[in-house]
């Protein structure tokens, strides 16, 4: 619970046919309010500002609308008219509005009557004391439209966007908590973090924001390749330019979770596109379970300082392709080879000489 002056707060009776008048109507009206906003906009809106008329007053002053916190709770259809209710709220404000949030609701109208404007960016511009601009999930929002917000308002001095499902936050919540206690048996100096939660509506930005580039990266890459592509670089923008450096991309290990079934994306692309993003440092990848001979020509012509391979269940990847790849590897060192039906125990002395670098090798034929 919030440290608040009204704390403690006497216990309120549903009054008797042979009370005066109603217990509540002698509280203050500063405590009515503070006790009205816990209920809610919508709330008030609807049944709180009907129950007498000490309330209603109190719920008609401008000053009790100064935040609005309106969510649809059914995410999709309600028994009333959110929208209209959001138009009460902002006229009761009489201009005294300056913090608003709207969750799982409205459209292009209800900004326009808020701002006056049409549209999220021209609302901007009607908005001369905004300092901070918070979005969530909003799909008709573009990282474009980020960027002419940005060029738009200079005058923001916070500006977050968030594009990332329930999941992806507690799997990251989970693994920063797991690198907290791993770095609290070392010698680190970002051995002390701050405690990382779930955004709320009243936090100005995301805590993970706030965590060094090197630590971010570290925490993504055990995520996994694919969730990093998938999901994480979409978060914000921070996660997005800590995805696209090629020193996140120097080791690489992709599995299809699912052994060699498809999956519901294509791991040769996406492996691909790692190993484009690592620019040339990729040092060290691991693949498992998919990919041909065409995917592993694609690294080697592109990862010329690869010193470790490992392939394991690559059953469509052939002797001829792997020592055809072999011989665009100049610095590779390790080369481990797991159950791979299409390459015999007749080409290891071949795959030995494409590349005479070998400091070790195995082959595991089950």
């Amino acid at each position: 619970m919030p440290n608040d002056p009204y704390k403690k707060l006497p216990k309120i009776a549903v009054p008797s046919s042979s009370s005066s008048a109603p217990p509540w109507i002698e509280l203050p009206g500063e405590l009515t309010a503070n006790i009205l906003r816990r209920l809610g906009m919508i709330e008030i809106l609807i049944s709180a500002q009907k129950v007498c008329t000490t309330w209603r007053k109190v719920c008609q002053d401008p000053f009790m609308w100064r935040v609005i916190h309106m969510k649809n709770p059914g995410h999709h259809r309600v028994a009333y008219n959110l929208k209209n209710l959001c138009h009460q709220g902002v006229n009761r404000s009489q201009g005294q509005l300056i913090d608003i949030h709207i969750e799982y609701f409205g459209d292009d109208d209800l900004l326009h009557y808020i701002a006056r404007r049409k549209g999220l960016i021209k609302a901007l511009q009607n908005l001369p004391q905004l300092e901070e601009l918070h979005l969530s999930v909003m799909p008709l929002i573009t990282a474009r439209d980020i960027e002419t917000i940005h060029t738009t308002y200079p005058a923001l001095k916070s500006c977050t966007t968030l594009k990332m499902n329930m999941r992806t936050k507690k799997l990251f919540i989970l693994l920063v908590n797991k690198v907290k206690e791993k770095l609290k048996m070392s010698n680190n100096p970002y051995k002390k973090l701050p405690k990382i939660a779930v955004p709320s509506s009243s936090s100005s930005a995301p805590p993970w924001i706030e965590l060094p580039g090197e630590l971010t990266a570290n925490i993504l890459r055990r995520l996994g390749m694919v969730e990093v592509l998938k999901s994480a670089q979409k978060v914000c923008t921070t996660w997005r330019k800590v995805c696209q450096d090629p020193s996140m991309w120097r080791v690489i290990h992709m599995k299809n979770p699912v052994h060699d079934r498809p999956v519901g994306y294509n791991l040769k692309n996406l492996c691909q596109h790692v190993v484009n993003r690592s620019r040339g440092q990729l040092i060290d990848i691991h693949i498992e379970h998919f990919g041909d001979d065409h995917m592993l020509h694609h690294i080697a012509r592109r990862s010329s300082k690869l010193n470790r391979l490992t392939l394991a269940c690559c059953y469509r990847i052939s002797s001829k392709g792997l020592i055809k790849a072999l011989q665009k590897l100049p610095q590779l060192e390790e080369l481990h080879l797991s159950v791979m039906p299409l390459i015999t125990a007749r080409d290891i002395g071949t795959i030995r000489a494409s590349c005479p670098t070998l400091k070790s090798f195995t082959y595991m034929k089950t």
